[in-house]
């Protein structure tokens, strides 16, 4: 309550017809839209009503017109009520109308990574290691009709880091994402969180530091990541990820072999550390407390709006959760309590919930 006004839960409809399988990155793969709930997991991308009702599917897997082999990544073209999917073993991105009915593709001759919208543009992010495909440029900005319009932030250093071996492209996160119709990007191991205008120009440049430990670590982004043992990377600090509304960043911070959750208010420069500690699997999670209507304690999955965040739950972690409360005494969750309709009615073959929680202003 310190930080969210409220707490809503979409119960996705779970049958034969809309079953979701493994949901990866969630923070790139659900997206909302006019009331719409845009879900992909590594196979198919799906849509639902915020009841929870089954809507329509995306293309399928397969070779023919507008079929994909795999999905990588997919954005939402607000203005032309479109979603286009990039699908990187055949390198192309396709279009569907809000309906599932297919439009048109378009080939990609690089190794994009992410994907958003910009007006009626596609902007690609080209991850570090695969730059050589894209003249060593961060950013790709694309037509519709698949005309290369832009590149932006120019990484030609690492050429020669390639060449030398010093660079790989393990363990590499990219965030690209909009907010208030402005782009941003960022990348792991790096300080800064880029932001581009809509005439596609760097207008600033965002450098994060974390009190003395300032980012990023020579060593960290001029190494093959993947030889870097646990013992060094326990050295050095580095965000993970984060992600960002109109007045607050969420930071998962790897702390010289410590996790930190960070919460930073931009409307007054404070940044708090989290101390509420929940077991998860064989680690401790740093999450919210839930005290708005005592349901699972709270850090966020990825960004649905200006001033919404979300988290996929499921039946299992809301059944474990409420098995612990009511073994340590803390009492039973209240009949007729929307927490309890979605314990008792959630199967733990179900669909995940979206638990949205509004932030406030």
């Amino acid at each position: 309550s310190s930080f969210a006004s409220k707490i809503d839960y979409v119960k996705l409809q779970s049958d034969s017809t809309c079953y979701l399988g493994k949901i990866r990155f969630p923070y790139q793969n659900v997206q909302l839209h006019d009331s719409m709930l845009f879900i992909g997991d590594e196979n198919k991308i799906l849509a639902f009503n915020l009841k929870g009702t089954f809507l329509t599917k995306f293309g399928s897997q397969g070779r023919g017109p507008g079929e994909y082999q795999d999905i990588k990544n997919f954005t939402v073209l607000k203005q032309k009520k479109k979603l286009a999917i990039f699908s990187t073993k055949i390198r192309k991105v396709l279009f569907y109308d809000f309906q599932g009915k297919y439009l048109n593709e378009i080939n990609i001759d690089f190794l994009p990574l992410g994907l958003v919208s910009s007006g009626e543009n596609l902007i690609l992010s080209n991850p570090r290691g695969r730059r050589d495909k894209s003249e060593y440029k961060v950013l790709s900005v694309m037509s519709e009709s698949g005309k290369l319009q832009h590149r932006i932030i120019n990484r030609q250093n690492e050429k020669s880091l390639e060449k030398k071996g010093k660079i790989g492209i393990g363990g590499v996160r990219n965030q690209l994402y909009t907010l208030k119709d402005t782009i941003y990007y960022w990348e792991s191991f790096y300080d800064t969180i880029w932001s581009i205008s809509n005439s596609y120009k760097i207008v600033s440049k965002r450098p994060i530091f974390y009190g003395d430990d300032y980012l990023p670590f020579k060593y960290m982004f001029e190494s093959n990541t993947k030889n870097i043992e646990l013992k060094e990377l326990k050295k050095y600090v580095f965000i993970q990820y984060f992600f960002e509304t109109g007045r607050y960043m969420f930071f998962e911070l790897a702390n010289k072999g410590k996790l930190n959750h960070l919460i930073y208010d931009k409307s007054n420069g404070r940044c708090l550390n989290l101390n509420n500690k929940e077991a998860f699997g064989k680690s401790t999670n740093f999450s919210f407390f839930n005290d708005i209507d005592n349901g699972l304690p709270f850090w966020p999955d990825g960004v649905i709006s200006e001033n919404q965040v979300f988290k996929l739950i499921y039946g299992y972690d809301l059944k474990k959760h409420f098995d612990k409360m009511a073994k340590s005494g803390k009492g039973q969750i209240p009949i007729n309590n929307s927490i309890h309709n979605l314990v008792t009615q959630t199967k733990i073959i179900d669909n995940p919930i979206v638990m949205i929680v509004t932030l406030k202003k």
